[in-house]
């Protein structure tokens, strides 16, 4: 409990610390923006049902945001035994004291009854035993590092936000999620931000392009400067550094991040720490030491722990939810918490029916594929070096064509990649996202043939008896001339 309210404190510092700002807002633009986002007393909004004030408060919260200014925040809540009357706040992002409260009813957008199924199946996973401790999802080992490599900082003192990006780098999160591009969002209540630590917890939100499908009540993420080595590395400085720098070395695959002796681990002052030191690395797995790791310039102080059981291994992949398409990567320049984009073209669109004719195909599925990283705020389009394997779902009529992947490039030149045909996917290999189609001509080799050996014998003896039957016919029609 003691730790809670430490943590209190802290958020309290991080949200309302320029309370004191004179806000420029008037009760004019609160009114302006109620009328543009509220008709006949109703808003709408992108999430399923809540089913108590405590989901209520999380979800909606979550789905009002898209409504939010420069200026100008907002929040949905209500009574705690009434969830058919709510009430709107519009305050200043200045100053969150100046504001104006509106009653409000909310209707609920409809949802992706499929998707909101999984997602129900994701929520019922997450931890709900122990303390908040025990419920925080781990960024650390290559997790932390693909974050410092693509990202260069990590500081939730200056943007809590930043939580939200620690928890959607988590392997932990990954695992939860089966890798699906369903998006975390933290409404953060509380953080931290240490040495060797950072993170924060509050109400977890689920989302899937903006559509708020589920909410983890308490749930949060904690970033751990941890390296971990073989459980066989010697008990030694060099042997600790050297066994560090070989696993990051080959997930980076150059030599970029330098690794140096920084102090003794019992001269750390641990006092005004949120996490305790044993949250955060097994003291008895190290030598004593920490360490301080260079990063892109930028310097961080890290702990190296032996522990075999915990080494990530920094493989990408995300899975589409809906379409279950599949991108994999073993690039460290891929962000972590990037997700696939998957939209298929409608064969009756003009665009569709244009490739088929460039390509000169009958029949294929097109797909517009992208990478998104939240993080970085931008797509992820190519990589220099390194490749990302695609997996595209398909019909088992597809199965039956030589099928190739095509990238129409700008100049109208046509692009073929090799596809293997595993577990009903269309497998194929690329360095950029795009317009991908996955088609070809109809193999007749995987083409059934019916004449089996039971065929032709049964159509050769049909064949004899319809002969004989002729002849038949015809000597007792002979024979009927010859009697007349």
């Amino acid at each position: 409990m003691n730790k809670i309210l430490k943590l209190g404190v802290i958020v309290v510092s991080l949200f309302f610390g320029v309370g004191l700002i004179k806000a420029e807002v008037t009760e004019e633009d609160f009114d302006k923006l109620y009328n543009e986002i509220v008709k006949d007393g109703v808003i709408y909004l992108d999430t399923v049902v809540p089913n108590n004030f405590d989901e209520a408060e999380g979800l909606l919260n979550f789905a009002v945001r898209k409504y939010e200014t420069k200026d100008l925040g907002l929040s949905v809540g209500s009574d705690v035994n009434n969830l058919e009357t709510y009430h709107l706040t519009i305050y200043s992002n200045e100053d969150s004291r100046v504001s104006k409260t509106y009653n409000v009813k909310v209707s609920f957008n409809p949802s992706n009854k499929n998707i909101q199924k999984k997602v129900s199946e994701y929520v019922s996973k997450f931890p709900k035993e122990g303390t908040i401790e025990d419920k925080l999802l781990r960024m650390d080992d290559l997790d932390i590092i693909n974050y410092y490599y693509n990202i260069h900082s990590l500081d939730i003192s200056n943007n809590i936000g930043t939580v939200n990006q620690i928890i959607n780098y988590s392997s932990d999160l990954k695992q939860i999620l089966s890798n699906s591009n369903i998006k975390a969002t933290l409404d953060t209540r509380a953080g931290w931000n240490d040495d060797f630590s950072n993170g924060g917890f509050g109400f977890l939100v689920l989302s899937y392009n903006g559509f708020a499908y589920g909410v983890v009540l308490e749930g949060g993420a904690k970033s751990n400067n941890v390296i971990y080595i073989p459980n066989n590395t010697e008990n030694t400085r060099e042997a600790f550094i050297d066994a560090a720098k070989k696993r990051i070395d080959a997930y980076l695959k150059v030599d970029s991040i330098k690794i140096s002796y920084g102090g003794q681990i019992s001269d750390i002052n641990t006092d005004d720490w949120i996490l305790p030191l044993e949250e955060i690395v097994n003291v008895d797995n190290t030598i004593g030491e920490y360490y301080i790791f260079n990063i892109n310039g930028k310097e961080y102080k890290f702990f190296i722990e032996k522990n075999s059981d915990k080494m990530r291994n920094g493989e990408f992949s995300t899975v589409d939810i809906n379409s279950n398409a599949i991108i994999n990567s073993n690039s460290p320049v891929v962000p972590l918490d990037s997700m696939i984009n998957f939209k298929t073209f409608s064969k009756n669109s003009d665009e569709y029916k244009q490739i088929l004719k460039t390509l000169g195909l009958d029949d294929a599925l097109v797909a517009n594929i992208n990478l998104y990283s939240s993080s970085k705020k931008e797509y992820i389009t190519k990589l220099e070096n390194g490749k990302f394997k695609v997996y595209v779902p398909i019909t088992k009529d597809m199965e039956n064509r030589d099928l190739k992947a095509y990238y129409i490039t700008d100049d109208n030149k046509i692009e073929e990649y090799a596809v293997n045909i595993i577990d009903g996917y269309a497998v194929f290999e690329t360095n950029h996202f795009s317009t991908y189609t996955i088609g070809g001509k109809i193999n007749s080799s995987n083409i059934e043939n019916p004449n089996t050996y039971d065929g032709i014998l049964k159509s050769i003896l049909l064949g004899g008896i319809s002969v004989l039957c002729l002849v038949f016919i015809g000597f007792n029609i002979k024979k009927r001339i010859k009697s007349n």
